[in-house]
């Protein structure tokens, strides 16, 4: 959870999100690390009812206001339960008048820790028509995000994004669209 926003993945609805506010229960049997107001941070399992967060930590049961809650990370402190991997792999052939062939493959990198979210992409594609190689396309995302303020109607700033792509098909030698903002 960042910016009021609860993120959950489900092997049968993908990712999906909903507002925090119309969220009456959350029951997390796994270690999280939720953050507080003040820098305030505690991991454990966790149940979230209307107006107190409820955490089971090694050093006993702990109760904080609801209202103060601003972030929920999965893993608790240790560093390896912050980051999360995916690779992608995809291939397309078809035959008919034209032999066809293309090769999709991706990577996806993620950290999120109690006061930073770091998130780089890389997608490619390649194809080939009667052997003859007619695409290629690269595409980078990073997305750095530094969370220095308390929470506030306005989201979370994130002072560092980053996307190249390069495709040669389209004769495009290198496009880069960097971005900077702060909310």
């Amino acid at each position: 959870m960042r910016d009021d926003d609860l993120e959950l993945d489900s092997d049968k609805l993908d990712i999906f999100k909903i507002d925090f506010d119309d969220v009456a229960l959350v029951h997390s049997p796994r270690i999280a690390t939720y953050v507080f107001e003040g820098r305030v941070s505690a991991s454990g399992k966790g149940v979230i009812i209307p107006d107190k967060v409820i955490i089971e930590t090694k050093e006993g049961t702990k109760v904080f206001p609801r209202s103060e809650l601003q972030s929920i990370i999965e893993g608790g402190e240790r560093e390896g339960g912050w980051w999360w991997f995916k690779l992608g792999f995809g291939l397309t052939s078809n035959k008919g008048n034209t032999d066809q062939f293309t090769y999709d493959s991706s990577f996806n990198v993620r950290r999120e820790d109690r006061l930073t979210l770091l998130r780089l992409a890389y997608y490619a594609t390649f194809g080939r028509t009667d052997g003859v190689q007619n695409g290629r396309r690269h595409l980078v995302n990073l997305d750095f995000s530094v969370f220095l303020f308390l929470r506030t109607e306005d989201p979370a700033p994130r002072p560092r994004s980053r996307c190249d792509y390069r495709e040669e098909r389209l004769q495009a030698d290198r496009r880069r669209q960097p971005g900077a903002w702060l909310g």
